[in-house]
């Protein structure tokens, strides 16, 4: 079976995805690039650099050491086992248009239009033309699903740009994290 990463750096910004080349117990891990994420240079990936590798067929991620590099091949030093945070962190940049509603006592009624501008499973950014607040409960029509899902979430604060704010999913049930982790997943493995 193959085993495959998604590699991002230590503030979980995704880097690019490989593949294990090694036998899956030996240490230093051997892996092969096969794809950058947009915008970033392959010399972005450096010896001594501290990565993060989330292996995107398993509930495994980990920290690791870049002891050394040639091409598109990496070896990499396995760290310590990072906790569930590490998989629901980690963003995709992806923008889709859906609506919103208010769950709760809020300045405004009806559906509203938002666009994302990232996705994890723990949250999304989102750009609206309604002024929204701290604190404030919202519910998101998630449309890169099949099917579509809803989902609960408490905007966190505003971000740099206008009428851009991050928010946090909450109240979600164990298959709706799972069918929202498989996606960030799946949305980061297609090529664009």
């Amino acid at each position: 079976m193959e085993h495959r990463f998604l590699i991002s750096n230590r503030q979980h910004k995704p880097l690019g995805v490989a593949t294990l080349q090694s036998p899956p117990r030996e240490k230093p891990f051997m892996l092969e690039i096969t794809r950058y994420e947009p915008g970033i240079a392959d010399n972005a990936l450096s010896i001594q650099q501290k990565i993060c590798l989330i292996d995107i067929d398993k509930d495994i991620a980990m920290e690791g050491t870049i002891v050394n590099r040639g091409g598109n091949r990496l070896l990499v030093m396995p760290g310590q086992q990072l906790g569930p945070e590490a998989r629901r962190n980690l963003r995709v940049r992806i923008a889709f248009e859906s609506l919103m509603f208010p769950a709760g006592d809020t300045g405004w009624q009806g559906q509203q239009k938002f666009i994302s501008q990232d996705l994890s499973s723990g949250g999304i950014a989102l750009y609206t033309d309604v002024p929204l607040e701290c604190g404030e409960k919202v519910e998101l029509v998630l449309p890169v699903m099949e099917p579509p899902l809803l989902v609960k979430a408490n905007i966190l604060r505003p971000l740099p740009g206008k009428n851009l704010y991050a928010a946090q999913f909450y109240d979600l049930t164990y298959d709706e994290d799972a069918l929202i982790r498989k996606e960030v997943f799946a949305i980061q493995l297609t090529p664009r």
